[in-house]
C-alpha cells in the first residue's frame, strides 16, 4: 500500500511518516505542498492521498481537482485539515474526498483508520 501525505508544516510530516510507518507492507511518500504531491501521484501509484487543506503554492482541494483531472487521484482522498467549517461535505465528496480528518490527529484512530482500507 502506498500513502501519500501533503502537508505544509514539516515536523508534522515528519510525525505523519513516522507513524503511519509502522504498518505493514506500507511505503510513505510526503510532500510539502499540493505541486510537490501532484508530481508524486503523477509518478508514482498511490493508494491513499492524505492532504492537508491549506498550503502554499497549491492547496489540498487544488490537488485532488488536477489529480483527478489528470486522472491520477487515488481510490481513498482524505482531507486532514483544522478548518473543517470551511469545507462543504458534499461538494468535498464530488470532487473525490472521501472523509474530512479533524487536526489534531490521534494517529492510533489514523493507523487504524488506515489499515482496514481496501
Amino acid at each position: 500500500m502506498n500513502i501519500l501525505i501533503c502537508d505544509d508544516e514539516s515536523l508534522l510530516l515528519e510525525l505523519y511518516e513516522s507513524e503511519l510507518s509502522q504498518i505493514e507492507a506500507c511505503q510513505i511518500f510526503t510532500a510539502a505542498d499540493g505541486l510537490e504531491g501532484l508530481e508524486i501521484l503523477t509518478n508514482n501509484e498511490i493508494d491513499i492521498l492524505l492532504t492537508d487543506g491549506k498550503m502554499p503554492r497549491m492547496d489540498g482541494i487544488k490537488l485532488v481537482n488536477e489529480a483527478s483531472r489528470k486522472g491520477v487521484l487515488p481510490r481513498h482522498v482524505y482531507l486532514i485539515t483544522g478548518y473543517h467549517g470551511e469545507y462543504k461535505d458534499e461538494e468535498l465528496k464530488e470532487m473525490g474526498i472521501q472523509k474530512i480528518i479533524d487536526k489534531p490527529v490521534d494517529f492510533d484512530w489514523l493507523i487504524n483508520f488506515v489499515t482496514k482500507l481496501d
